[in-house]
């Protein structure tokens, strides 16, 4: 591995490898937005394979060595038969064209091209050392290094990374530099993406990962969406008897402080007014509700998610948080209640334990069949009708315009019949992209269901 005062060429390694493996991501996540809103939305899945077939026919025909899994090309890099300009060549193209097969319907896993980019990233960064720098530094071990620090990145399994390189070298001198290579490789790429290149993709497609169902379920509603506007705001130079008539009269036990610029300012509850009610008659003149207020809020904005706001209400003890702008997060646009949370989580809840119920008599159902649930609502499920392709659900407004509710959607394949039943259920984002292949199931009144029949 070299003299020890080198470690550091490994730190360098580490960093450039994670720097390859958030390009990585990052160029899959644009490709898969590319192909899912665009390309296959207007030509054929078929049509789009085979261009991307030959395309892959013809970069092979040049350089055979990006066939297959890579395996013997790596060994080859490892020997050092190959050029450098060789190396760089190999590089781009596993990097270009393996997510562009993915994407396009190939099939095929990232864990050996993960370790041929390594491979070549670490033979081009090792050569660059001795030939640029003046170094002699051995090139298989940077080679190794690098394969670890590439899939590690790349595919967030860092000890899977260290015992498998471990055990492709059986060399206890390798273990410290990639340990380091590794290390750095993926803390760069968590503190970039926080999570790996299948959670990226899961929450593209619709999968909201979550640690169990209340999670998801309020991670899935924003405070806007159940907030209140009724809020009582109040100036600081309001005086203490306005202040106590105030309370006495409105609804709301919170009042929120606000300056002459309608800043939030601070917060007045009963808990602020209880010690000064003894000494009222002599305070009155000389307080303000400015001078009472509490400046310590803790706010929260419109476009959290009450997954966030219930663990602020776990730790406070109050009943509403003041919701601030998410432009100006000194404006005060209104107030969650404890109560209306927990409503919310309820309300989700019920539609989602409804969907899980349904799920098994769902993969009966035809297109013009219908599944009765209530007096006069009913389940339906439909394909995707193609002036819906590659939109969101949020641009479509179902709810809004055709009164229907979009339980779950069925990914399916457009290579396949519509009337194939496969297919995994998946219960959506607002932000889910509608593709080819899949189908909606829908809840609504029955004339809304009818509506959606005729959808073409």
């Amino acid at each position: 591995i070299g003299p020890y005062y080198q470690l550091y060429l490994y730190a360098i390694l580490g960093l450039g490898a994670g720097g390859i493996s958030l390009l990585y991501i990052r160029y899959s996540e644009r490709l898969y937005h590319l192909f899912r809103r665009r390309i296959l939305a207007r030509i054929p899945q078929w049509l789009v394979m085979t261009l991307v077939g030959l395309t892959v026919g013809v970069c092979g025909y040049f350089y055979p060595q990006i066939f297959g899994i890579g395996y013997q090309a790596i060994n080859r890099i490892l020997a050092q038969e190959l050029t450098w300009q060789v190396v760089a060549v190999l590089l781009v193209m596993k990097f270009v064209l393996v997510p562009l097969i993915l994407h396009s319907g190939g099939f095929g896993g990232i864990f050996a091209p993960s370790l041929f980019m390594g491979a070549c990233f670490g033979f081009l960064y090792a050569t660059g050392l001795n030939e640029l720098l003046g170094l002699s530094v051995d090139v298989t071990t940077f080679v190794l290094v690098a394969m670890g620090a590439v899939l590690g990145g790349i595919n967030s399994i860092p000890i899977s990374a260290i015992l498998i390189l471990f055990e492709m070298s059986r060399d206890y001198a390798l273990i410290l530099p990639l340990m380091l290579a590794v290390v750095i490789s993926t803390t760069l790429v968590q503190l970039v993406i926080k999570g790996s290149i299948y959670s990226v993709h899961l929450s593209e497609q619709g999968y909201h990962i979550a640690r169990g169902h209340e999670a998801a379920v309020l991670r899935s509603i924003q405070v806007k969406s159940v907030m209140r506007e009724d809020v009582a705001l109040i100036p600081e130079h309001l005086p203490l008897p306005q202040l106590i008539r105030e309370l006495i009269e409105s609804p709301h036990s919170t009042f929120y402080v606000v300056n002459g610029e309608g800043r939030l300012s601070g917060i007045i509850t009963e808990s602020e007014l209880r010690p000064i009610i003894t000494e009222y008659e002599n305070l009155r003149a000389m307080l303000v509700a400015g001078d009472i207020a509490r400046p310590d809020v803790v706010t929260v904005r419109e476009d959290d998610d009450l997954d966030h706001v219930l663990k602020l209400f776990g730790q406070e003890n109050v009943d509403e948080f003041p919701v601030v702008s998410s432009d100006n997060p000194d404006k005060v646009i209104g107030s969650i209640w404890r109560q209306d949370v927990i409503a919310a989580y309820n309300r989700e809840s019920l539609k989602y334990n409804l969907a899980d119920e349904l799920a098994h008599d769902l993969k009966a159902l035809r297109k013009a069949q219908t599944v009765p649930v209530a007096d006069g609502y009913s389940i339906i499920e439909r394909p995707v009708p193609k002036r819906f392709v590659g939109k969101t659900l949020a641009e479509l407004r179902l709810r809004n315009k055709y009164g229907l509710e979009v339980l779950m959607i069925r990914h399916g394949s457009p290579l396949f019949s519509e009337e194939d039943e496969d297919g995994d259920f998946v219960i959506p984002t607002a932000n889910y992209v509608l593709r080819e292949g899949d189908r909606l199931v829908l809840f609504g009144k029955d004339e809304a269901i009818a509506g959606a029949k005729r959808w073409r």
